[in-house]
């Protein structure tokens, strides 16, 4: 069996994220979330990248989110494309969003499959990376040095929704996928840039009550400080008087 490999992470700017641990994230499917899906795409032109979608993600990262994209390509474990056709489609897709200042930092695939439906050997594997498990969100985070309690995962499958509530993220479920009696998403919306609106919101909402917190803890601080008054619990005890 040919030796497997990882997944890829396509991205110049990962190596100068992992100085800040503390950063959050928006972990992010591909197909029918960022771009529509023709179904296993393997030609680069054929890309077509949904509304809205990338000034959503440049309001995500301008207010310090790390953007990364998660997805499952069986495709190349199904033998429709290689990982070198894979990575062609995902430079485009990043020279796409950068012609409108909104280049993701981050692409995680899974090329793997479990079963006979993956024919190609090399990628026949139950691997931990194929969401719904957690395994791309994690490696991504460890990579790249996220707080994942911080961050979020949107997609349009209960997939998606279980690997990021497995991971420990919040959790946003678009489009169709909002029905699915499966999903357990936090939160549910119309589409990624709508999602992106409702992070942002809930983002400086949680900011401002950090800021109230910070300034009646500092108050406190500033408070003159007053020496403890000891009380014992004891009664005092009365010296024995000579007997009448």
């Amino acid at each position: 069996m040919a030796r497997r490999k990882e997944p890829m992470a396509q991205s110049a700017l990962r190596f100068c994220l992992m100085s800040n641990p503390s950063r959050p994230a928006v972990f992010v499917d591909r197909d029918n979330t960022l771009i529509a899906d023709p179904g296993y795409l393997r030609d680069p032109d054929q890309i077509r990248i949904l509304p809205g979608v990338p000034d959503a993600v440049k309001r995500l990262r301008e207010a310090g989110f790390v953007v990364v994209i998660i997805t499952n390509q069986s495709g190349v474990a199904r033998g429709y494309f290689t990982e070198d056709e894979l990575r062609l489609v995902h430079e485009r897709l990043q020279e796409m969003l950068a012609e409108k200042g909104a280049a993701v930092d981050a692409i995680y695939y899974c090329p793997f499959l479990p079963g006979r439906a993956a024919v190609v050997e090399a990628y026949r594997d139950d691997s931990d990376l194929r969401k719904p498990k957690p395994g791309m969100i994690l490696k991504a985070a460890s990579d790249l040095g996220l707080d994942i309690s911080k961050s979020w995962m949107v997609g349009d499958s209960a997939r998606d929704v279980q690997a990021g509530n497995e991971a420990g993220c919040r959790t946003i479920l678009l489009g169709s996928g909002a029905t699915d009696p499966y999903a357990r998403p936090n939160h549910t919306m119309s589409n990624f840039p709508a999602a992106a609106d409702f992070i942002l919101r809930e983002s400086k909402r949680v900011a401002e009550m950090q800021a109230v917190l910070d300034a009646a803890r500092r108050e406190s601080d500033r408070a003159p400080k007053r020496e403890p008054v000891l009380v014992s619990s004891r009664r005092p005890i009365e010296p024995a008087r000579p007997p009448v």
